[in-house]
């Protein structure tokens, strides 16, 4: 885990004890829409509640990607959540995605299952994300199947508003959550996946040997 990860005591420059944090290429199954859907919610309870979003783009996609932001910075300003967001365009390090998320309450990847985006597979965004130590929330996409029992997963607005509402609220819940990461991260070291490698067999199923958890 990140030093980062180590450090319990955070401190957040914008000034929040509802920070939620996003990070990801900027298309649609990314669930950018379904952010500014989840805020304009959550600030009816959390008036200083305060969303950071890395907008990352492509040169492969700059059209759509500029044409898309475009159109989120507008809806943000439709629903007049300026003081509640905060969308950067462009790449960011891993060094400093992890200090973003050591500041916030919430990593969120609100995902959903876009007909021309429908991704499997598994998730290096959330893995790293893993390793800032804080809680996560995901959204209900194979891509994060792997996930499930030990993060929450959502499928909708209203539920995602009752889950952070909870974690900000519910220290046992938000610590729960915490603990489920750390052993799905120590469920799946190095050396035991390359284990499950050598026992696979090629006329067999393999499946490997880890737990699930309720959250």
């Amino acid at each position: 885990m990140s030093e980062l990860g180590r450090i319990n005591t955070k401190f957040s420059n914008v000034g929040s004890d509802h920070l939620l944090f996003q990070y990801g290429f900027g298309f649609e199954y990314k669930g950018w829409d379904n952010a500014i859907l989840i805020v304009d919610k959550l600030k009816e309870k959390y008036p200083d509640v305060m969303y950071v979003g890395i907008f990352n783009t492509s040169k492969y996609a700059k059209k759509f990607h500029d044409h898309y932001y475009d159109l989120l910075i507008e809806k943000i300003r439709q629903r007049n959540l300026q003081k509640h967001f905060t969308l950067l365009k462009g790449f960011r390090s891993e060094e400093v995605l992890l200090s973003y998320l050591s500041q916030s309450k919430v990593g969120l990847f609100p995902y959903w299952n876009h007909h021309e985006w429908r991704v499997y597979g598994g998730s290096g965004a959330v893995r790293l994300a893993m390793a800032s130590g804080i809680p996560l929330v995901l959204g209900d996409v194979p891509f994060f199947e792997e996930f499930r029992g030990y993060i929450p997963i959502c499928q909708h607005v209203d539920e995602y508003v009752d889950t952070i509402s909870r974690i900000f609220e519910d220290k046992p819940y938000e610590e729960s959550i915490k603990q489920n990461i750390a052993k799905f991260i120590s469920e799946r070291t190095w050396d035991k996946v390359a284990r499950w490698y050598l026992e696979c067999k090629p006329d067999k199923e393999f499946i490997a040997p880890v737990g699930n958890h309720e959250n």
